[in-house]
């Protein structure tokens, strides 16, 4: 599949909020009629017919722009640190739950297709690497204590960002 850039449109594309000399990206996946515009780059997610991998990627690219800058005062920090667990946590979920839909479709195939055929391993392969790193996550510190200063949850805060974004598949 190949990404096109056009620096100038030379008509308007309304239903892609698109107007004439913007620029805009477009592609087309094999065998499948129909153009997909955007108004940026597409991301990964937006590049495939997988479901996983538009999930997975989604995620990756969200672990990967995890930044801590923003919040400088004291009650920012307190509330990044507080973000910074709940994303934790989401991102936990959200693993959890891709693990859940391929333990699915494992178990919906025929019990001799499960071990012996390249979908099955395929699926197997996914849910023991979704849990290898839904137990990386889980090992994350992500206990601070309130009443540290502001400079001992500045690095917490960099601490869980740069934990999270070296756990990966």
């Amino acid at each position: 599949m190949n990404v096109h850039k056009v620096l100038k449109a030379r008509k308007d594309y309304p239903e892609h909020k698109i107007k004439k000399g913007e620029t805009y990206y477009w592609w087309v996946f094999n065998f499948e009629p129909g153009r997909h515009f955007s108004k940026t780059p597409p991301r990964r997610s937006q590049l495939t017919k997988s479901s996983y991998l538009a999930s997975l990627w989604d995620l990756e690219d969200r672990i990967a722009d995890l930044k801590s800058e923003g919040k400088e005062d004291e009650s920012g920090v307190i509330a990044l640190a507080e973000d910074m667990k709940s994303e934790l946590d989401e991102i936990k979920e959200e693993l959890e739950y891709l693990k859940g839909e391929q333990e699915e479709r494992l178990e919906a195939m025929p019990d001799h297709f499960k071990e012996t055929s390249p979908s099955g391993e395929l699926l197997q392969e996914r849910i023991d690497e979704l849990d290898e790193w839904i137990s990386a996550l889980d090992t994350i510190d992500d206990d601070y204590d309130e009443e540290s200063s502001e400079e001992d949850k500045k690095e917490f805060i960099e601490r869980i960002i740069s934990e999270i974004q070296d756990v990966g598949i």
